[in-house]
């Protein structure tokens, strides 16, 4: 799995693209999920594409593995997008591993 993300701090925007089991999600006032495509990078692998999303100050971007489990809301785990990025990606680890595989998890939240 891989993914490319770009954020544009100028335009507000995140140009996207990723391959494989990666979850890519936005936490804001409207709910958007970011797909990667299908495949294994180096044997069968769709051509990635371009997302843009328009992001908003105080907004949540979150990539994880498929270590984590996969479908999660804020409800689950009261308090999840509080605190710094580093506070975030950490209790996603604690509450929503799987346990029995690799797991990482990044967080980007948006200040500006």
């Amino acid at each position: 799995m891989a993914a490319i993300g770009c954020i544009d701090l100028k335009t507000g925007t995140l140009s996207f693209a990723g391959v494989g089991n990666i979850t890519t999600r936005i936490f804001a006032a409207e709910y958007n999920r970011v797909l990667s495509k299908d495949g294994i990078i180096g044997y069968m692998m769709n051509r990635p594409s371009e997302q843009i999303i328009k992001l908003c100050r105080r907004d949540v971007v979150m990539l994880y593995s498929d270590g984590i489990k996969e479908h999660f809301e804020q409800h689950d785990c009261p308090g999840l997008l509080t605190g710094t990025a580093e506070e975030i990606a950490q209790r996603v680890m604690d509450t929503f591993a799987k346990g029995d595989d690799d797991s990482s998890c990044l967080i980007v939240r948006l200040i500006k």
